[in-house]
């Protein structure tokens, strides 16, 4: 293949070719990073952030915990996933599906609970 001066043979061009497509796309790669992803001094602060907040000891961890069965139904603390009819009872914990959790700032997960009629002579 002749273009101009310059006489090659048609493998050499497909070579400068397939390296010319490489080095756009390895561009525009780059570009793409840069344009959509933050620079690093902007993740710094997050990052530092995080590293002080996992170092940082808590004063007390979170524990579980697991209504019995009879307490009353406490919305901030009971998650009801089932219930049967009350029948004009006020609803009480039947069942603990799943135990919640507490930390030093109140609940982080309530428990899930199956809810059922209460006993009238136990809230009379």
């Amino acid at each position: 293949m002749r273009i101009g001066a310059l006489e090659l043979p048609w493998p050499v061009w497909v070579a400068a070719v397939v390296v010319v497509a490489v080095v756009v796309l390895l561009v525009g790669l780059s570009l793409r990073r840069r344009v959509f992803d933050p620079e690093p001094q902007e993740r710094a602060p997050a990052a530092a952030t995080e590293s002080a907040s996992r170092a940082a000891p808590e004063s007390a961890p979170a524990t579980a915990f697991s209504p019995l069965p009879g307490d009353p139904i406490d919305p901030a603390i009971h998650n009801v996933v089932a219930a049967a009819p009350l029948g004009g009872k006020p609803p009480v914990v039947t069942r603990t599906i799943r135990p919640g959790w507490r930390g030093p700032d109140g609940v982080t997960r309530p428990a899930d609970v199956e809810a059922g009629p209460g006993d009238s002579m136990r809230y009379g």
